[in-house]
């Protein structure tokens, strides 16, 4: 065998760039901002990459906007400054005090990009000249936070429409700085501004459950029309392919706030068409599940920013285009026959599957609470997911296609689902582990006989009260003959298939144990909670390299099956792809504490080999007393064992024999 190469490169990095808030795009449609902790991000629509990061360090960003010309980017800070960038360049153009007394939590910019208006939590709002850098306008009247602002896209007419939380709706004289209209028609709080594109109509919506209907050119409303459901955003569509030739100008649509979009008709009232909802799982009673809605004219595209930090691009006729956001990655797998594509859970309930080429997100929908473990076939394209809601799902990939569809589910469990697994050989059935402390074995029809139109109902073959406590793994053998578990009771079990009698028990770890795997070459791996990549030579044991990238826990990891490609996830929601110079000999692994488990290992060796001085001493280091009493018992049965345990004791430190007191 050659020699083990160890040169590993990130050929691609994808980091979090969406934590709430608005979203916003870029003239040309190739670029969306978006607020990611203390930074605005700009990402490329192509590729999902950042291109660039704006923001201050310890400055949280309250607000943002982008000029319509492209040419400059506003934030608005907590501290109350405001910051100007020329975001092309990354050029930081110029800081000043926002003079508003409480934190700025709306703006935006007139149609020539010369002005920028700002809504402040003290009821302000504020107007700024970016070209000649002085305060313009300084307009007072609501009573409560200013929510909205939005010029009218017909700058001849010089005016400004704001809401706040005092439910108010205003529109104000840019010319002579007065209000020229109050509406209260709104009882609940004003969540969004849309005009029509000739400016003559205004929709503004409510979580009242109303849409009222603005005559722009008498400034007032015409019509108010219930909707329903609270409304986070209305929008004017230039294009509404589900209608069939009728004039778009006629209709608005509404994401109301639980995960549906509606098309209405601003004359007669009616829904004239209802997408399916965008959110399957469980949520808390009145929760937001959209957040923000717009039309992107320059994309054609419907976006859709989710409470869960989801967001979804969609056509004109509301059909799935783009998905996609970095979360916390908590489990990765490949999936494909050439593993194309990646399998990424994270706290969620959403599975996200991205195609390697390029990136590219499908977003399953289908368990109602957080997804918490993955198994595949890859012979068959086959998957299995297990959740919080108590179930398992069976998923195909459609290679041709490149969509995956629910095939099958599992429901039985009466507790949280922690683990799943194929079988190895076959894919005729699958098992499952339990917060309910049992296993569940489950028979799995024909592929051939699985239809993609029609979710299968999965039945049990066995079910066993396996633990005394959470079952937080399991793992089939590679010969399908056989089942362990793991537990938080401290014990990992053996089971026979397909009775799941049990063939032995292993105790001895002093916590609940994690994972448990059938070694086929007789390999074991350690792991490290630094979010390092290491590296390691089975034959020598040793740690070759380590790579350290992520900037939290690492905790999820896929090896493409030509060992040239690695992945890993961590809790900074990024996710990394290395590649290596050549193939290699390696163990890779991320979990909890590569030194730890090592000496604990060396100890246990140690201790069967009857090297029971080298024992004590590491014993000792690792802060284990009833191991160290145990040890010294067998020291003083030996014929020596007195003077030599004397000698031990007198090399210790102060603070070793604290750990034996």
């Amino acid at each position: 065998m050659g020699s083990t190469k160890t040169n590993l490169t990130i050929a691609d990095k994808y980091d979090a760039f969406y934590t709430g808030g608005i979203i916003q795009f870029s003239k040309d449609g190739n670029f969306m901002f978006c607020c990611c902790g203390q930074n605005v991000k700009a990402v490329e629509l192509n590729t999902g990459k950042i291109r660039s990061s704006f923001g201050q360090e310890a400055e949280d960003i309250t607000s943002f906007c982008l000029s319509p010309d492209d040419e400059f980017l506003v934030i608005t800070t907590q501290n109350l400054l405001l910051r100007q960038w020329r975001w092309k360049d990354e050029i930081l153009v110029r800081s000043w005090r926002a003079i508003h007394t409480t934190p700025v939590m709306s703006m935006t910019f007139d149609p020539t990009s010369t002005l920028v208006a700002t809504g402040g939590s003290d009821m302000l709002i504020k107007l700024w000249d970016v070209l000649h850098q002085y305060c313009t306008h300084n307009l007072r009247g609501h009573t409560g936070v200013v929510r909205l602002v939005q010029f009218h896209p017909d700058i001849s007419k010089l005016q400004l429409i704001s809401a706040g939380d005092d439910y108010t709706v205003r529109v104000w004289n840019l010319k002579t700085s007065t209000c020229m209209v109050v509406n209260r028609d709104h009882h609940s709080l004003v969540t969004g501004l849309c005009f029509t594109k000739d400016g003559d109509v205004m929709y503004s919506c409510s979580r009242d459950s109303v849409v009222c209907i603005w005559d722009m050119i008498k400034l007032c409303v015409v019509k108010i029309l219930p909707v329903f459901e609270s409304v986070e955003s209305v929008m004017a569509i230039a294009q509404l392919p589900m209608l069939q030739g009728a004039d778009p100008q006629d209709h608005f649509v509404t994401a109301g706030t639980g995960g549906t979009l509606k098309i209405w008709n601003k004359n007669t009232g009616a829904c004239l068409h209802t997408n399916r909802s965008l959110c399957e799982e469980k949520t808390e009673e009145g929760k937001t599940i959209i957040t923000q809605a717009l039309y992107s004219e320059v994309l054609g595209k419907v976006v859709i920013a989710m409470y869960d930090h989801n967001i979804l691009f969609l056509n004109a006729d509301f059909s799935y285009y783009k998905q996609g956001i970095w979360r916390k990655s908590l489990m990765l797998l490949s999936l494909g026959e050439n593993s194309s594509h990646i399998i990424v859970l994270s706290n969620s309930s959403k599975i996200k599957v991205f195609c390697l080429s390029n990136m590219a997100c499908q977003i399953l929908g289908g368990h109602l609470d957080t997804v918490l473990a993955v198994s595949s076939q890859p012979k068959n394209n086959l998957f299995a997911t297990a959740s919080k809601d108590n179930s398992v799902r069976v998923w195909r990939f459609h290679p041709d296609a490149g969509n995956i569809t629910c095939i099958a589910v599992g429901q039985g469990h009466t507790q949280a689902v922690h683990s799943v697994a194929f079988s190895k050989l076959s894919s005729n059935f699958l098992v499952s582990g339990s917060e309910d402390s049992t296993l569940k074995l489950w028979s799995l029809p024909p592929v051939a006989k699985l239809d993609s139109d029609h979710i299968t109902t999965l039945h049990t073959i066995s079910t066993e009260c396996a633990h005394e406590k959470d079952i937080n793994f399991v793992t089939v053998a590679p010969n399908d003959k056989f089942i362990a578990s793991a537990s938080q009771d401290k014990t990992a079990k053996l089971w026979s298939l397909p009775d799941l009698s049990l063939k032995g028990v292993v105790r001895g770890h002093r916590r609940g144990v994690w994972c448990v795997q059938f070694s086929p070459v007789d390999r074991f791996c350690f792991s490290d909670s630094e979010g390092l990549l290491k590296l390691w030579t089975i034959k020598t044991k040793v740690c070759e390299k380590s790579f350290d990238a992520h900037d939290s826990k690492a905790w999820a990891l896929a090896v493409h099956p030509n060992e040239d490609i690695i992945i890993t996830g961590g809790g900074d929601s990024t996710l990394l792809t290395w590649k290596a110079s050549a193939t290699f000999l390696y163990v890779l692994t991320m979990t909890l504490c590569a030194t730890v488990l090592y000496r604990e290992q060396k100890l246990s060796n140690y201790i069967q080999e009857k090297k029971l001085l080298k024992a004590i001493g590491l014993a000792i280091s690792l802060g284990q007393p009833f191991r160290v009493l145990t040890i010294m018992k067998d020291i003083l049965e030996t014929p020596t064992g007195l003077e030599d345990l004397e000698n031990v004791l007198a090399q210790l430190q102060v603070d070793q024999m604290g750990n034996i007191s």
